[in-house]
């Protein structure tokens, strides 16, 4: 359902209650979305999942891998 930010934050608040999904805009744009906890806890175990399955695949490779020293220059990081 979506509403514009300045409508009621305690109908978006409502609505999540109940199940619902409310995307706020800014600028006619996507701005953030209230949604209900338990679509942000699975959207956060979906994430998790990802990125446990990318290292994995990361360390599966067959790769010498990248010198620490190599990163640092590359990023302008400075050893102390």
């Amino acid at each position: 359902m979506p509403v514009a930010l300045g409508n009621s934050l305690r109908e978006a608040i409502r609505s999540a209650r109940s199940g619902g999904r409310t995307v706020l805009y800014r600028k006619g744009k996507p701005a953030f979305a209230i949604v209900p906890a338990e679509d942000a806890e699975y959207m956060q175990k979906l994430e998790d999942e990802l990125d446990n399955r990318l290292a994995d695949e990361a360390l599966a490779e067959d790769s010498e891998g990248v010198p620490i020293e190599i990163l640092f220059q590359r990023y302008g990081i400075e050893r102390e």
